[in-house]
């Protein structure tokens, strides 16, 4: 089975233009660790149904085993850039705290030649890995109402057992109608009602 690393820190309004500048260079870093598929990234524009109060920049970064996804957080790039964040945070007085970051057992990575304009990323929270089908259920439920295809997997490692399911869209009009029926609406409850629960719509590009 696959696996995807997902990535999501949040950066200060005032370190945004910068860290866009650097990101070219920092995902050409990130493609050249041996065993990394693939990087897909980009802006989180919408959290719940609402605009971020932040700036979040969500990286996904594939493999082909869980092996490679611990050793890609063990290379030398990895242990460096951590280093670097700790450093340019404290000299600046923010948290040094490294962004939160999941692995994720996946299904085979889609095959596609590009990704929707709007990437919708749903994590919800279990309360043991037991409960993990009877979510991926709901899940597949849901999509059968709002006549979408979804792909994603649950996480491994951690204190919790999360399930993550992603999915393409045309527009922002496209989510908000699907969402409004009241069918799509009760089946989509219905899942984050299985646990904590956080939705983002991401501008998501592959690179």
């Amino acid at each position: 089975m696959p696996y995807l690393l997902v990535v999501a820190p949040t950066i200060p309004e005032d370190h945004k233009e910068k860290f866009l500048a650097a990101w070219p260079q920092i995902v050409e870093q990130i493609k050249g660790v041996p065993k990394v598929l693939g990087v897909s990234a980009g802006p989180v524009i919408g959290e719940d149904g609402e605009k971020p109060k932040d700036f979040k920049f969500i990286q996904t970064i594939a493999f082909a085993t869980l092996e490679d996804a611990e050793s890609f957080q063990k290379s030398d790039w990895a242990v460096e850039s951590k280093k670097k964040f700790e450093e340019a945070a404290k000299a600046q007085g923010l948290d040094a705290t490294m962004p939160p970051h999941t692995v994720f057992e996946t299904g085979p990575f889609p095959e596609q030649t590009a990704l929707p304009a709007y990437t919708q990323m749903s994590r919800i929270s279990v309360s043991d890995e037991s409960k993990a089908d009877e979510l991926k259920g709901a899940w597949d439920a849901f999509m059968k109402v709002i006549g979408k295809e979804a792909w994603g997997g649950k996480s491994v490692g951690g204190d919790k057992t999360y399930g993550i399911g992603l999915v393409g869209w045309d527009s922002i009009q496209d989510v908000q109608a699907a969402l409004s029926k009241p069918d799509a609406k009760a089946a989509y409850e219905k899942c984050k009602a299985m646990g904590d629960s956080k939705d983002a719509l991401i501008q998501l590009v592959q690179y």
